[in-house]
């Protein structure tokens, strides 16, 4: 079994940063919720999942929310009136706990859509899709028996192991499922992706695994249960890339695929770009906890902190309170003596963004001290310890949560990320908490960012279209952090990375897992005629600008290119079918122009070293781009 290990190991001195950073004020909102024309709580929830999601396109963020409480097993939608109050509206979804709740747009058609996952109140595991059916006419249940029937384990496990992103950049939202099936037995546990093809069906992938350097055959990914997976664009080569995290296969069990492995993993699958992933880069996986993204140090360059619980043979019952950095070697890990993040918790759940408006990431974490929930707070972005301060969320009974979800929303659009916990405290019970965000402390309010200039399109060879645009100036994230979310328009379908509104820019989703950077490439099939794209920007307290809009020609099947590129050992090869003079520009994943010529092009040879690179190429009459490895 070949393995790849890119992880180097941090023990930074314990030095206090002589910066302070600046805590937010939080205050805990009582009675939110309207009911009969009285205020009310949010239900108090265990085994708790939440999920903010702008269902009825009026612009602000409504809840869901599903698990344990007093009315027994419960799955319920409260609608945003306004950023003032809420008001629970009639569903028929099933009650479900140990849950899951995903929002996503699986059919274009501009209304979240919802999938739900979990065990209901008689002991049976549940999944599935519920269509929006648009204009406050409520859902109904489709593709029934498509999605296997999972949880991620009884009890406190983490609440996000069903995903959504378009993985495979055809516009169409795909899912990542992981849990365990076969009444919760963590070795009858599944690992799939889901593809969306377009909309109208979902086709089960179980080996998307295969690594382009390699020879081997297609592989599963790794099976997990009880913790969480996440989706981002780490290394900006215009693919999501997907996070794992939780319990694996018993330890004395061998896995025909990867071999040996212990009870706990956690791995990195890198996007190939052809709807295959790399083999994992494995790092110490959790359960009870969910792994999260974030570009902790603003250098454009995505990191992840990861928490929970694992056993080790030499240390027992292990916490984790894990950084794990994104560098030139790969990312490195700093453990919780450095992070300043609590390595002693289970049952937790963390969210990340810029809660002070500083320009940095921060994390949200549910059961964070003995006291209360807290948001850690990033020092600056360095290496030193400790890189993140506690700033304890005040509430009227002081107790921390677990069993349950956190989230970073902006639920009242003002700009600046309020916090909202529902969980389990062991000395009062259950409780949810929407906590607004009031600044203090001289902390000015957050503004979207400007708007992406010099948008270009570029078609390529067998349906892959580059999409590009220049970062615009944001008030407090750093242009290199900026991540971005793009639209294609084209008749009455919409195609889109993450759903927001085509005039306002606000997105309908908190959870702003698998958004972009710097570029995109999409592989965009039958994208005739004229249509409109567009691109924001979205920064580190998840507000978004505007879209910019460009109208294009179509991109036709019958613009083949006669020029090929394709990756070798050290060197990138071009070929014609002709004699033919154009400009080559070689890119590397950073963006950085590694190679220019303009001249003849035929059986030209590029020496690089070992990586991948996008090759653009312009002649008289077509402009293409290719991805390309150079072994």
């Amino acid at each position: 079994m070949k393995k790849y290990y890119f992880f180097a190991f941090a023990f930074a001195g314990l030095t206090q940063l002589s910066a302070q950073v600046q805590s937010p004020l939080f205050t805990e909102l009582k009675t939110p919720v309207v009911i009969d024309g009285q205020n009310s709580d949010f239900p108090m929830l265990y085994e708790a999942a939440a999920a903010w999601g702008d269902y009825d396109n009026d612009g602000y963020l409504d809840l869901l929310l599903s698990g344990v409480g007093a009315e027994g097993v419960q799955t319920l939608l409260f609608k945003n009136n306004g950023g003032n109050s809420f008001t629970k509206i009639a569903t028929t979804f099933p009650g479900l706990r140990s849950s899951n709740a995903t929002w996503f747009d699986y059919n274009n058609d501009g209304n979240l859509d919802l999938f739900l996952a979990g065990k209901k109140e008689d002991g049976s595991l549940y999944s599935g899709l519920w269509k929006n059916k648009g204009n406050d006419a409520g859902f109904e249940e489709v593709f029934m028996g498509t999605f296997p029937q999972i949880n991620n384990g009884d009890g406190n496990k983490s609440n996000r192991y069903v995903i959504a992103a378009d993985y495979d950049g055809d516009g169409w939202t795909d899912l990542y499922v992981q849990g365990r099936t076969e009444g919760g037995d963590k070795n009858k546990g599944i690992a799939y992706l889901f593809r969306n093809v377009n909309g109208e069906s979902f086709e089960r992938i179980d080996k998307p695994v295969k690594n382009k350097m390699s020879t081997g055959d297609a592989k599963p990914f790794i099976q997990l249960s009880g913790g969480g997976a996440a989706w981002a664009d780490y290394d900006g080569d215009g693919f999501v890339d997907l996070l794992v995290s939780g319990e694996g296969i018993d330890a004395d069990k061998y896995d025909a695929d990867y071999g040996y492995h212990g009870s706990y993993n956690g791995a990195v699958y890198k996007n190939n770009g052809d709807g295959t992933f790399a083999e994992p880069i494995e790092f110490k996986g959790t359960e009870e906890g969910n792994a999260v993204w974030l570009d902790y140090d603003n250098n454009g360059k995505l990191d992840f902190a990861v928490a929970g619980v694992r056993w080790d043979e030499d240390a027992s019952w292990n916490w984790r309170g894990d950084l794990y950095v994104n560098g030139a070697q790969g990312f490195t890990s700093y453990a919780s003596a450095v992070t300043g993040l609590p390595g002693n918790k289970q049952s937790v759940s963390l969210d990340a963004g810029d809660a002070n408006n500083d320009g940095f990431s921060d994390i949200l974490y549910l059961n964070a001290t003995d006291a209360a929930d807290a948001i850690y707070l990033n020092n600056g972005g360095g290496t030193e310890a400790p890189m993140f301060t506690a700033s304890p969320l005040a509430y009227g009974d002081q107790a921390a949560q677990r069993g349950g979800t956190a989230n970073f929303v902006d639920f009242d659009n003002d700009g600046n990320l309020d916090a909202f916990l529902v969980g389990y405290a062991d000395a009062q019970g259950s409780h949810a908490r929407l906590m607004k965000n009031e600044l203090g402390n001289g902390i000015t309010a957050n503004q979207a960012p400007g708007l992406p200039t010099n948008l270009k399109v570029s078609p390529g060879s067998n349906g892959i279209v580059m999409f590009s645009w220049d970062a615009p100036e944001d008030d407090t994230t750093p242009s290199a952090a900026l991540k971005y979310n793009l639209y294609i328009k084209q008749g009455d379908v919409v195609r889109m990375t993450v759903p927001a509104d085509l005039t306002t820019g606000r997105l309908k989703v908190s959870e702003v897992s698998g958004l972009i950077s710097k570029r995109v490439l999409y592989k965009v099939s039958g994208l005739t005629g004229e249509y409109t794209w567009g691109v924001q920007a979205i920064d580190n307290a998840k507000a978004a600008g505007k879209f910019v809009n460009y109208n294009s020609t179509g991109i036709t099947e019958s613009s083949a290119t006669t020029v090929k590129v394709f990756g070798d050992k050290e060197v990138i090869r071009i070929s014609t079918t002709q004699m033919i003079d154009g400009t080559v520009n070689v890119y590397s994943i950073d963006g950085v122009n590694v190679y220019a010529r303009t001249g003849e092009l035929n059986n030209e040879i590029i020496r690089l070293k070992k990586g991948i690179y996008l090759v653009n190429i312009t002649t008289s009459n077509q402009t293409i781009t290719e991805k390309v490895i150079v072994k």
